[in-house]
């Protein structure tokens, strides 16, 4: 049986990166920012295609969008480097609710659950800025949206746009080697699916990968060539100055705490609590290897977040959360399908839109549990309210960089 959101499915999609554009576009900053955020402008005002440091930080794809809006169509620099992490942003979105049309079968689910990733926190705050975080997850849910599309269609096409997707990925943040796991597992799994003959659709699927890596393979070159040293290129690439952090295994009472905060704080809403009834849903629906693969992905994505001790740790999560969200997704469609009368369908749908307002209330109740409390992240700006800043995503008519010069 066909659903009707099957049969929509582009249509879904447009509506969708519509919306997502016009909220991130409206809250975006309209200017110069501090931290990641300001390096990030700095470097499209200068046409800095490579970071100084290493080429973990590269992030070539995001750069080389950002620095060809503002070099070609002459935008302000730092507004060039803010839309085009909102626009990433909205792709990301659009992509989650293309790949939700295949889970999900009844409309009030597929609406739920991309309002719930359309508000939530880390996604939204990363793409009213200038931030990679949105280029990454842009490439991400495409991935997911052609693996899914992959096992429900058996099309090599979508089995190849993966491997581009996944490339373009890793020339944009090295995230991406993240579901290479979960790809080990699916490779055995999927062995008997792939269309014949299958060396040369692995071929057609590793040369669009390549495709992909291009831009970083090339300054890969560059570097080693440049250090001389391909032992010392290799360490540039993969881990760079966070190599500590990276292998960190340590974890503690504070990192848990912090990890579970910002998981409430991304999805204030008792939605969440269907996650895990989906991700059991999904796996008696029997996924033909797909439920084991966002499985893998998501555990590996949140086992690096996890003890991935840097100040803005809480970003690092925002891959796992997409998982969690077609998971989450799954769930209201059963229960949607349990309770179907139209009383559940609206406070279903009500729950999936209270972020905003979680956002908006929360920092004013700061005052009574003291912000010393709060898991903020450690660095202190100058002309910024940390607990503002940090609880509340939209940055539209922020100043605080203006104020100080």
């Amino acid at each position: 049986e066909v659903s009707a959101l099957e049969t929509s499915r582009w249509r879904v999609w447009l509506v969708t990166a519509s919306c997502a554009g016009v909220l991130y576009f409206w809250t975006m900053a309209p200017g110069v920012l501090w931290g990641d955020s300001g390096d990030a402008q700095l470097r499209v005002l200068a046409g800095q295609w490579t970071d100084a440091r290493e080429l973990a930080r590269t992030h070539v794809t995001y750069y080389a969008l950002a620095i060809g809006l503002h070099r070609m169509l002459g935008l302000d620099a730092a507004w060039a480097a803010n839309l085009v992490a909102a626009a990433a942003g909205a792709l990301t979105v659009a992509n989650m609710a293309w790949a939700l049309t295949w889970c999900v079968r009844r409309r009030a689910a597929l609406l739920a659950a991309v309002a719930m990733l359309l508000l939530s926190h880390t996604l939204w705050q990363m793409s009213a800025g200038a931030e990679v975080v949105t280029t990454s997850t842009a490439c991400l849910s495409l991935e997911l949206a052609a693996l899914i599309s992959f096992a429900r269609t058996g099309r090599l096409s979508w089995l190849v746009l993966a491997g581009f997707a996944n490339g373009i990925g890793w020339s944009t943040h090295n995230f991406a080697m993240l579901t290479w796991p979960a790809y080990a597992f699916l490779l055995v799994r999927w062995w008997p699916r792939i269309p014949v003959p299958r060396l040369r659709s692995a071929l057609l699927v590793m040369a669009a990968w390549v495709a992909g890596t291009v831009p970083l393979a090339v300054l890969f070159v560059e570097d080693w060539g440049s250090s001389g040293s391909l032992i010392a290129s290799v360490r540039s690439l993969l881990f760079g100055a966070y190599a500590d952090q990276v292998f960190n295994a340590a974890l503690s009472g504070r990192l848990l705490g912090e990890t579970f905060a910002y998981v409430i704080m991304n999805f204030p809403t008792p939605l969440l609590l269907l996650a895990p009834w989906g991700w059991w849903q999904a796996r008696r629906a029997g996924s033909d290897g797909i439920w084991w693969f966002l499985t893998i992905a998501g555990v590996t994505f949140f086992a690096f977040a996890l003890r991935y001790s840097v100040p803005d740790r809480y970003t690092f999560f925002v891959h796992a959360y997409l998982v969690l969200v077609l998971f989450a997704a799954v769930g209201i469609d059963d229960c949607v399908r349990r309770f179907p009368a139209r009383g559940m369908t609206t406070l279903v749908l009500l729950a999936s839109v209270i972020a905003p307002v979680a956002y908006a209330v929360v920092p004013m109740a700061v005052g009574w549990v003291g912000e010393s409390r709060l898991p903020l992240p450690s660095r202190r700006i100058p002309y910024r309210d940390p607990v503002k800043w940090f609880l509340r995503p939209w940055r539209s008519g922020y100043d605080g960089a203006e104020r100080f010069a």
